[in-house]
């Protein structure tokens, strides 16, 4: 008797194959998104702050609005500066200030997190209090008393922002290595002599990983709505 042969099928294809059209559609849009970041110089008809003073500018009317014959799709604002050229490079920023956030937000509360659940005891408990009492007090208010302190620089904002959501980082970094360290491969680990680093980003880091980038996207979407209302 022949057995059937079994075709083999690739990850990607295995991938593919899962792809349902809602997923594409939020893919398209996010790969369309990050080409305007990427090349917004190549896509802005005008400069950032460029002031128009032709006859693009002449045919907006009184109020900023396209005209019949106006090159300016979405108008120019009343300084004479293209309104579409401004949200493309405006979305550049916007992208840049977030990605930087939501990395500088993981590095923190993904490292503090897992040494906290690995290390445990004392040192454990006083870190997930302070986390705790820090995310009790409302975000957006902690954010404003320390941009309107210290100055609304990007650098400025950039950290107050990225330290307030490394405490969501932790606690999900936290709950995910409790679960992982009480598996078998780490008291291996352990009992071969490993150190602490070692077990954190060889045995702790892999196995969470997945659960951190789906985080990492949704506390990236968090950092663009938060920076919006700064």
């Amino acid at each position: 008797m022949i057995m059937p042969e079994t075709e083999l099928r690739s990850p990607l294809r295995e991938l593919l194959s899962e792809l349902t059209p809602t997923v594409v559609i939020c893919a398209l849009i996010l790969v369309g998104f990050i080409l305007v970041v990427l090349f917004a110089p190549l896509i802005a008809p005008y400069g950032e702050g460029e002031i128009l003073t032709n006859d693009s500018f002449a045919l907006q009317g009184s109020e900023g609005k396209a005209q019949p014959g106006s090159t300016l799709l979405l108008g120019g604002d009343f300084l004479g500066r293209d309104i579409l050229s401004r949200l493309v490079y405006g979305a550049r920023v916007t992208f840049s200030v977030a990605l930087a956030i939501s990395l500088l937000a993981f590095l923190l509360g993904s490292t503090i997190g897992f040494l906290a659940a690995t290390i445990r005891g004392t040192a454990d408990a006083i870190l997930s209090r302070i986390v705790d009492a820090l995310i009790s007090f409302p975000s957006i208010m902690i954010a404003l008393i320390v941009v309107t302190s210290l100055g609304s620089t990007f650098t400025v904002l950039i950290i107050t922002v990225a330290l307030i959501d490394a405490t969501r980082v932790f606690r999900v970094a936290r709950a995910l290595a409790m679960d992982i360290i009480v598996q078998d491969y780490i008291e291996a680990a352990t009992v071969r002599g490993e150190g602490l680093g070692w077990i954190m980003w060889q045995e702790v880091l892999p196995n969470a990983l997945g659960p951190l980038a789906a985080e990492f996207g949704i506390r990236f979407t968090y950092a663009i709505l938060f920076i919006a209302a700064l």
